[in-house]
């Protein structure tokens, strides 16, 4: 039989048996959700993806640098811990921002790059 490779959470770099999984490059975090509703989450997200946020410089580079991060998203290997608190830290920002099936593909249209077809930016 054949030896399993250990795999390893991407996020906290604790061991797991968890498959590959479609997730961005680094979770949620509260102090970047935090500024993002300072400024207003629908602004921010909506000059994000028209590439100018309003906000002061340092702030700004922070915003792009982080929700790149978060839109770097491809299988990854992620552990249960860590998936359980991006799920409720996903809710907690972003669900309040989708209430019915409308808003669910406005958020989808505002991913789609229309000049190629590619999620993010």
């Amino acid at each position: 039989m054949a030896k399993r490779e250990k795999k390893y959470c991407i996020w906290c770099g604790g061991e797991t048996k968890n498959p590959p999984t479609l997730i961005s490059k680094i979770p949620l975090i509260d102090l970047m959700e935090e500024h993002i509703d300072t400024f207003g989450r629908e602004r921010i997200l909506d000059d994000y993806y028209e590439g100018e946020i309003q906000a002061p410089p340092q702030i700004r580079a922070e915003l792009y640098a982080y929700l790149d991060l978060l839109n770097d998203v491809k299988d990854r290997i992620i552990c249960g811990s860590c998936l359980e608190e991006e799920l409720k830290n996903n809710d907690k920002y972003y669900s309040p921002l989708i209430q019915d099936d409308e808003d669910l593909i406005n958020f989808i249209n505002g991913l789609v790059d229309k000049d190629d077809n590619n999620v993010g930016k």
